[in-house]
């Protein structure tokens, strides 16, 4: 028997993850909203802005209540999702044509996305360029979606 034999065991170390709040989806549509011509942001910019804002960490909530109830929201609502795009500057084929009629230039990335050139240049800062408060945070994740409707940008007139 091999005296100098290392026993190996398997120790299994429980880290518990980061308290995470669940915020209402407006919160995101509000943010996305602010995002003027010609600039983008990323999930992640918009996460973190929110989370440094409320002081814990966040993820956006599809609430299917709130959904239901403001139907029409949606039909009127300032669609800025297209101003989103990955950390690398990625964004699908849904987007490219209205990227590009803001003066953007894309490139095929894979068979189905999209690279933004020099997207880190144009990426919106909400901390410099707003003066959204965590007030207002709680105030639209409480009311959700029906809030907006106080909101001008978030609404096509």
């Amino acid at each position: 028997m091999n005296e100098n034999r290392v026993d190996k065991t398997n120790v299994v170390v429980y880290k518990p993850t980061k308290p995470i709040r669940k915020i209402s989806e407006a919160v995101y549509y509000y943010l996305l909203s602010l995002v003027p011509k010609g600039r983008l942001v990323t999930w992640d910019g918009l996460r973190d802005f929110v989370s440094k804002k409320l002081g814990v960490n966040i993820e956006f909530e599809t609430r299917l209540e709130d959904q239901l109830s403001n139907i029409g929201f949606f039909s009127k609502m300032k669609d800025n999702r297209y101003k989103e795009v990955s950390s690398v500057g990625n964004t699908g084929w849904d987007a490219k044509d209205k990227l590009e009629a803001e003066g953007f230039e894309l490139s095929k990335s894979t068979k189905y996305l999209y690279k933004v050139k020099d997207f880190k240049k144009y990426l919106f800062d909400f901390d410099k360029e707003t003066n959204v408060s965590a007030e207002d945070f709680e105030r639209i994740d409480r009311e959700g979606l029906a809030c907006l409707k106080n909101f001008k940008n978030c609404i096509i007139d």
